[in-house]
C-alpha cells in the first residue's frame, strides 16, 4: 500500500514537501497519528534543523485530510479509511479522535477485524470493485429493467455501462445506450469518467446514472475496467494546459556558424568563401584578444561574420 504525503505552505513554495511512502502491514492498520507524526517529523528535519523549537511544526497543531477535504480521525486505522495511492494533506487545527467526529468501530464476532460505521457517509472507504463484481450488478440491474441475462450462449456486451447479453443478429447502432468512458472509484466517490459531474457516494445511486452515448453492442473490451485517481490525475495532465514558454536551448557559436553557412549556400553564396572569411577571422580573434576563452572564440567568430554581413548590406549601392 502506498501513500502520498503533503504539507503546502502558502507562505514560502520552496518549502513545501512531498512524501511518498510504502506502508508495512503494521502501519496499514495502525492509527493515522502515526503518518501526521512521520511527515511532521520529516518536514522539520528538512526545513527546520537549525530553528528554534518555538519555529518548528508541532504535530499536536495539525490533522490530515484527504484531497476531497475528509477530515481523518487520529486514532482510525489506516487501512479503513484511505485506499493505495491515496493523497493525504496536513492541515492546520488539532486532530480529532474517531468518537470526535461521530464514527463508531464495533468489533466484529467472527473475526478480529473492525467494522466502521459512519454516521458521515464520506469516512468510510470503498474498494474499487472487481471486474467480476461489476459484470454481476450490470446483470442484475438488466434482470431489474426486463432485458433477460437467461440465454447464456449469447454475447454478453463489453461498452462501460452495459454488460448486457446480446442476439448479434438484433444488433443495430442504437442497440446499446452506454458510457464511453470507464468508471472512477477514487474514496468515496463513483462516477464516470466521461460523465464527471454525476458523482454518486453509494453503489445504487452509481448504476442508475445513465450513458451518455449510443451505439451497437460489443464483445470486445475497450480498456481498463476502472480508474482510480491517479488515472484522473494522469489524465488531467494529458489533456491539461501545456506550457508554451518553455526555453530553446541557447545554440554555440560554432552551431550558429554552421547554420549560417549552411543557410547562405542554398542562398548560393560559396561555402569556400565562407570558410576562408570564418578561419581568418578565428586566427584574427586568438591573436587580438587572447584572453578569450576557446569556448567564447567561435562566440565572437560569429559575431564579425554576422557584422560584415550587416555593414555590406548596409553600404549596397542604392543606384
Amino acid at each position: 500500500m502506498k501513500v502520498y504525503l503533503h504539507y503546502e505552505t502558502e507562505s514560502d513554495e520552496v518549502e513545501n514537501m512531498t512524501i511518498k511512502l510504502s506502508l508495512p502491514k503494521s502501519w496499514r492498520t495502525g492509527p493515522m497519528s502515526q503518518l501526521l507524526t512521520l511527515l511532521v517529523d520529516s518536514y522539520n528535519k528538512k526545513h527546520k534543523a537549525d530553528a528554534p523549537e518555538a519555529d518548528k511544526l508541532d504535530a499536536s497543531k495539525f490533522h490530515l485530510e484527504t484531497s476531497s477535504g475528509q477530515e481523518l480521525a487520529s486514532d482510525a486505522p489506516v487501512d479503513k479509511f484511505i485506499g493505495n495511492v491515496d493523497d493525504l494533506y496536513l492541515k492546520d487545527g488539532s486532530s480529532k479522535t474517531m468518537a470526535e467526529l461521530g464514527i463508531e468501530v464495533a468489533q466484529m464476532d467472527d473475526n478480529s477485524n473492525s467494522k466502521i460505521n459512519t454516521k458521515k457517509a464520506a469516512a468510510k472507504k470503498t474498494l474499487p470493485p472487481t471486474e467480476s463484481e461489476l459484470e454481476t450488478a450490470a446483470r442484475a440491474k438488466a434482470k431489474e429493467s426486463g432485458n433477460s441475462d437467461s440465454d447464456k450462449s449469447l454475447p454478453m456486451c463489453k461498452r462501460f455501462g452495459c454488460q448486457k447479453r446480446f442476439n448479434p443478429e438484433e444488433n443495430g447502432p442504437t442497440a446499446c445506450r452506454h458510457h464511453v468512458k470507464p468508471p472512477v472509484f477514487h474514496e468515496t466517490r463513483k462516477f464516470w469518467a466521461c460523465c464527471p459531474d454525476k458523482i454518486a457516494w453509494d453503489w445504487e445511486s452509481f448504476q442508475q446514472v445513465p450513458g451518455c452515448a449510443v451505439s451497437e453492442h460489443t464483445d470486445v473490451r475497450e480498456g481498463k475496467s476502472f480508474m482510480g485517481g491517479t488515472d484522473v490525475r494522469a489524465e488531467l495532465e494529458k489533456n491539461g494546459p501545456q506550457r508554451i514558454d518553455t526555453p530553446t536551448r541557447q545554440l554555440s557559436g560554432l552551431e550558429k556558424l554552421s547554420k549560417l553557412r549552411k543557410d547562405l549556400v542554398s542562398a548560393g553564396v560559396k561555402g569556400s568563401a565562407f570558410d576562408s572569411a570564418r578561419d581568418h577571422l578565428k586566427d584574427k580573434v586568438v591573436s587580438d584578444k587572447p584572453d578569450v576563452a576557446p569556448a567564447k572564440i567561435w562566440d565572437h567568430v560569429f559575431e564579425a561574420i554576422a557584422g560584415n554581413i550587416t555593414y555590406g548590406l548596409e553600404n549596397l549601392p542604392h543606384d
